[in-house]
């Protein structure tokens, strides 16, 4: 049963045997909460998918990373920040679906993204996002790597973080894309580790608050480009896209490019504006959404479910992460 529960057997979340071997012992637990929560996590996690990462992946940022010679360095610019925005709304759309129909079916499962945009470090950016690839990871090679290095001290610790990355981004695919991406990570995360302690002395003198959305606003950029490789189909045209990023930036390109993916770029901005947003909107969100009757959460259900298929079926994509 654990190993074939259909929910998570394709991109996870992965439940440890701990949360759901005692929920399938145990008596179903269909509830009206969890029933409000499945259907809130499922039109959210369909709004996520097809409204903001599809979109913007067919109306703009699969073109430009296809195809980076054939754009300009604004283009490459806005599809960066673009890339990101789609991995992250396909996955934790895809995270809020399962979570959804587990909640259904009377089970809960873990929670796998919160807010990753508002980490203000690599490190936190990993206890963010892909919250049980990274448990996983931390538990089964780092933890043992580091007690088995123990006795070359912090040396040990540094060298557990790179191995670590350097299997997740394996684990992602046998492209020498990911493993430039999981070592930049391993890296990052090995610079946070290295002065943690000046950070601190830092934070003492300055304002705690815009210190803080200044390392958000720097641990965003670091991993936006990091995810340019991640996506890139390989590393000549990460190369080229990445020349071409920072090649100049004419005036004349950003009007003409707003002429024509006016839309996409206002979907980007909207995508960013949620990603942004503190957990407490999205929370009391849900509570309004669990005071309404039951007869309009199921009328607003089906006609996500409508728009989906009717509207826009035909220019869906597959989950990104089925293929990892």
């Amino acid at each position: 049963m654990y190993v074939s529960f259909f929910p998570t057997i394709v991109a996870g979340p992965i439940s440890k045997a701990a949360n759901l071997l005692p929920q399938f012992r145990s008596e179903t637990n269909i509830t009206r909460e969890n029933v409000s929560k499945g259907i809130f996590l499922l039109i959210t996690g369909i709004l996520k998918k097809v409204l903001i990462a599809d979109f913007i992946a067919l109306n703009f940022v699969d073109r430009v990373f296809e195809n980076p010679d054939l754009f300009t360095s604004f283009e490459c610019l806005i599809a960066g920040y673009g890339a990101f925005l789609q991995l992250y709304f396909d996955f934790s759309g895809y995270t809020d679906i399962v979570r959804g129909m587990a909640y259904l079916f009377g089970f809960e499962l873990e929670e796998n993204f919160r807010k990753p945009f508002l980490a203000n470090s690599v490190s936190e950016f990993w206890r963010r996002w892909h919250i049980t690839l990274y448990t996983f990871l931390s538990e089964n090679i780092f933890n043992p790597l580091s007690f088995a290095l123990r006795r070359i001290g912090i040396i040990g610790i540094y060298i557990s973080i790179l191995v670590t990355f350097l299997i997740s981004g394996i684990w992602h695919g046998a492209n020498l894309t990911f493993i430039v991406w999981g070592l930049i990570h391993g890296l990052c995360i090995v610079f946070d580790t290295m002065f943690r302690n000046t950070r601190k002395k830092l934070v003492a003198r300055v304002n705690e608050r815009y210190f803080r959305w200044f390392e958000i606003l720097i641990t965003f950029h670091v991993i936006a480009f990091s995810f340019i490789i991640f996506k890139a189909p390989s590393l000549e045209s990460a190369q080229t896209f990445i020349y071409k990023l920072f090649s100049e930036i004419k005036i004349a390109h950003i009007e003409k490019w707003l002429e024509y993916y006016f839309t996409p770029f206002l979907v980007m901005v909207i995508g960013l504006i949620l990603a942004f947003l503190p957990e407490r909107f999205y929370k009391s969100l849900y509570v309004k959404f669990a005071a309404i009757h039951w007869s309009l959460k199921a009328s607003a259900f089906a006609l996500v479910i409508i728009f989906v298929y009717q509207v826009l079926g035909t220019s869906t994509l597959p989950f990104v992460y089925i293929e990892f």
